[in-house]
């Protein structure tokens, strides 16, 4: 079981001495969503009202005795934001400051005093703590390669997204095999751009499926409803920051792993994204574009999440089920308006397991393709997004 020592925290009876009131100076108030993720203030929001005490207040306090006693001015600096700043030269995606690690530190010491005095769980005070890792352990090992030979890429003349070969390309996905043998399952990235005029991402997603009544208009539905699919790790179970080091799958959490009859199909996803349990922002693109893995339905007794330099997989008795990979192009350390970051991910699977869990469940193979694009008519005027959706290989026989 993970511990994270409370006793390594130094110094925490002085937060005891906060006057109940206290009021944060208007420069913790005004820049606390900036110099660090939202998600800190929208947890010490929740922690206010689940425990009925202000934790806000506390962490304000601490913020400022910290920055105090560090001789940290109140000002704003080259870095005012964990994204580095709007504009066209685009955002810093991790970038942080001396402020910026006053106000994670003091957060991590008012959870723990608070954990301390009883308000908070061991399971909260672990989860909430974790939060501030900038990186997971395992996907810090694995190389994030240029993307494959078959990856989609858009032509050089701009056409109207209607036309665009995106989608041909796209839609032949699921009829490929890597390396001779191993299935597409699923994929989702930015199609490698060839203009500035369009940019197109993709999202690819599989499903097992049967008919129960005459189909509907579901194609968004279904692709709504597969993204809710996700795992998380218990928040104190063995490697919390590896997520796919250990053998441990049974205290994986499934979220929303449901199978849901949508407009006449029986859905059962067949991938779901792996949340981290912290704000990746080191690798930033991993922690918005959470990585693949088999849902539940597929899951094997006696297998086991693990990765290597190249990706990550699932096996069973040294046999790969299941592989994921990622790509990108460029460093990713700017991100920029209209336009989809060059970067993406992609599963792999043995067809065999896989026909083999649709032979037993008396289910059929489908996927859902959505495409969007960001289309810029003149080079001086924003880009406008829109999105457009297909289903593959879907039957209308009801079974």
């Amino acid at each position: 079981m993970f511990e994270l020592g409370i006793e390594k925290y130094r110094e925490l009876q002085v937060l005891a001495a906060c006057p109940s009131t206290y009021t944060p100076p208007l420069f913790f108030t005004r820049y606390r969503r900036a110099f660090i993720p939202p998600y800190f203030a929208d947890t010490a929001e929740e922690i206010s009202r689940k425990t009925r005490v202000n934790f806000t207040q506390l962490w304000g306090w601490e913020c400022e005795r910290l920055m105090k006693s560090l001789a940290i001015p109140e000002e704003i600096g080259d870095i005012s934001s964990y994204t580095g700043g709007p504009g066209r030269k685009g955002n810093l995606a991790g970038a942080s400051s001396r402020v910026a690690e006053a106000f994670k530190s003091g957060f991590l010491r008012c959870v723990a005093w608070f954990h301390l005095q009883g308000l908070l769980s061991k399971e909260d005070f672990v989860e909430y703590s974790m939060k501030v890792c900038p990186i997971d352990i395992s996907l810090w090992d694995i190389r994030t390669a240029a993307p494959p030979d078959w990856w989609p890429r858009s032509d050089f003349q701009a056409k109207e997204v209607s036309t665009l070969s995106e989608w041909d390309q796209c839609s032949k996905l699921p009829d490929l095999r890597v390396n001779g043998q191993l299935q597409m399952l699923a994929a989702e990235g930015a199609v490698i751009p060839a203009t500035q005029e369009i940019r197109s991402y993709f999202s690819l997603l599989p499903f097992a499926y049967s008919i129960r009544d005459r189909v509907g208009d579901v194609c968004a539905k279904i692709h709504r409803e597969l993204k809710t699919s996700l795992w998380m790790k218990y928040p104190i179970s063995e490697h919390p920051i590896t997520i796919f080091d250990g053998s441990d799958l049974d205290r994986w959490v499934p979220l929303y792993d449901r199978s849901e009859t949508i407009g006449g199909v029986e859905l059962h996803p067949l991938v779901a994204g792996v949340r981290l349990l912290h704000i990746n922002t080191w690798q930033y693109w991993r922690g918005m574009h959470p990585p693949f893995f088999p849902t539940l339905h597929l899951l094997v007794k006696g297998g086991t999440a693990s990765h290597d330099e190249e990706g990550w997989f699932y096996e069973t008795s040294g046999h790969r089920l299941f592989e994921g990979h990622d790509w990108r192009i460029g460093s990713l350390e700017r991100t920029h308006d209209n336009e989809y970051e060059l970067t993406g991910q992609y599963a792999l699977c043995d067809p065999d397991w896989l026909n083999g869990y649709l032979e037993q469940a008396g289910l059929r193979l489908a996927h859902v393709l959505r495409v969007s694009v960001f289309q810029r008519k003149r080079e001086y005027e924003d880009a406008t997004e829109t999105h457009s959706c297909r289903l593959l290989n879907l039957g209308t026989v009801v079974t």
